[in-house]
């Protein structure tokens, strides 16, 4: 009877230790009502997690990945388009979440036409969008060099046909990207005087422009749609926050109405998770 009691007691814990493992982990479903952010597994998407900027090793592998891409035209056939006259933030003008640092810029940024992520850009300076902590009542309101930043450039003049639309672009300030919320959008207005909106997200098109050198959720942004096309750093932060980076990404979006005439787009910010960033424009 002991015996029998004894065998009993352990196929019962057997029992509730298989249980314990077996446990699945909770999923989120595309348009579901669960508000959790998904889980990513970084390491087996063998992305590197560090939230200080990434070991030395690590730092130098990414941007060998990056470097490498910019050798690489994924797409001769694409055309740029000058975004010159509708520039409003210069290469070497102060960073707008840091106005007063004027040596933090993005003056590591190569002008004129070069390739990122696989596509050649014009860069001639940035299109800066409002967004949190850019506007006037923002963190940097007392700022001698705040500016107020427009919610929307529009009549961005492409007069082509095309299939994608490349952009290489960023954002401040992203607050949650693991939920995709959008922080831009596209306008295309066409020949037949339709328009077509795309939308930029939050870990899908870009990450935080400025981040952990390595960035710790690099692993949500998927290739080819999207990649990181260029980082690097500038003087205060290599003397203050050395862990810290520049980062830009190069996002395709795939163009509705492909048969039709492009007169011209409109650059718009979402007014909500990010100040959106726009240093290139290519259409293909």
């Amino acid at each position: 009877i002991l015996l029998l009691c004894l065998c009993s007691c352990l196929v019962g814990c057997g029992k509730k230790e298989t249980q314990v493992q077996s446990t699945p982990r909770s999923t989120i479903k595309a348009g579901g009502d669960d508000q959790t952010p998904p889980a990513v597994d970084l390491h087996a998407l063998g992305q590197p997690v560090p939230m200080d900027g990434g070991t030395a090793q690590g730092r130098s592998s990414l941007v060998a990945q990056v470097e490498a891409r910019q050798q690489v035209n994924d797409s001769p056939n694409a055309v740029t388009i000058n975004l010159k006259p509708y520039v409003n933030l210069a290469l070497t003008d102060p960073l707008p979440i840091s106005p007063d640092q004027t040596d933090s810029t993005f003056a590591a940024l190569p002008s004129g036409i070069h390739i990122y992520g696989g596509v050649s850009f014009d860069v001639e300076g940035f299109i800066q969008l409002n967004g949190p902590g850019l506007s006037p009542g923002g963190t940097d309101a007392g700022s001698a060099n705040a500016k107020t930043w427009p919610t929307s450039v529009t009549n961005i003049a492409i007069n082509s046909k095309f299939t994608k639309l490349h952009l290489l672009n960023g954002a401040w300030n992203i607050n949650g990207p693991r939920y995709r919320t959008t922080f831009a959008t596209v306008l295309v207005h066409y020949t037949d005087g339709s328009t077509s909106e795309l939308q930029l997200a939050g870990g899908t098109q870009a990450l935080r422009c400025l981040s952990p050198y390595v960035p710790p959720l690099l692993g949500l942004i998927q290739p080819p749609q999207t990649e990181l096309a260029w980082l690097s750093t500038n003087p205060f932060l290599t003397q203050n926050r050395p862990n810290q980076g520049l980062h830009l990404y190069r996002a395709t979006l795939s163009n509705p109405k492909p048969d039709l005439g492009v007169t011209s787009i409109a650059y718009n910010s979402a007014n909500g998770d990010g100040a959106p960033l726009l240093a290139g424009l290519t259409v293909e």
